[in-house]
């Protein structure tokens, strides 16, 4: 049998495909690490007016609305109220990720998430997914709150805006000042 070049360049693709084929089986095999994040969920802890606590809901609603109502992909959105003064992520009211029923991603608190070398995932379907968070800062005067929100998708993967100012007239909430942008 007489050997052609186009012979020997169909045996090289072979022998290429089947090595790639072979690295990529290996690399697949390695199960996922969960990573000990070094924080957890803790309770939310509701405020003593019940006004306030109601703006407040309601304005983290509006910022979460706004952030997620696109989502890149199928993912599941994990929500947080921000950071406690022991760097960890605060939880949700019960019932408070109902509110987002109507966007078409999945939303659950942050509790639901496991953390893994390639990010974050839910604890409940495996689902990928990012901690959107709104933390309030201050109250400015009784329409005025100054707050921190972003994602945070894993080390050394997240964004989000400082000291975003934001004002209660007429019933709704809107942007006063946009506040310092970050990313990482």
């Amino acid at each position: 049998m007489r050997v052609t070049r186009s012979n020997n360049m169909q045996r090289h693709i072979l022998i290429t495909a089947l090595c790639t084929l072979a690295f990529s089986a290996c690399v697949r095999s390695e199960p996922e690490r969960e990573i000990d994040p070094g924080w957890c969920v803790v309770p939310y802890k509701a405020l003593e007016d019940p006004l306030r606590e109601k703006k407040e809901l309601d304005l983290r609603e509006y910022i979460f609305r706004q952030e997620i109502a696109k989502p890149i992909r199928d993912e599941v959105v994990f929500l947080s109220f921000g950071h406690g003064v022991d760097g960890n992520w605060i939880g949700l009211p019960d019932g408070y990720a109902d509110r987002f029923a109507d966007l078409p991603v999945s939303v659950r608190p942050a509790s639901d998430v496991k953390l893994l070398i390639g990010g974050l995932k839910s604890k409940t379907d495996g689902r990928i997914g990012h901690i959107y968070y709104v933390e309030i800062l201050e109250w400015l005067d009784d329409n005025t709150v100054k707050v921190n929100h972003g994602l945070y998708g894993g080390p050394l993967y997240g964004g989000g805006v400082e000291g975003a100012v934001y004002h209660f007239r007429n019933g709704m909430w809107s942007l006063k000042t946009s506040g310092q942008h970050h990313i990482s």
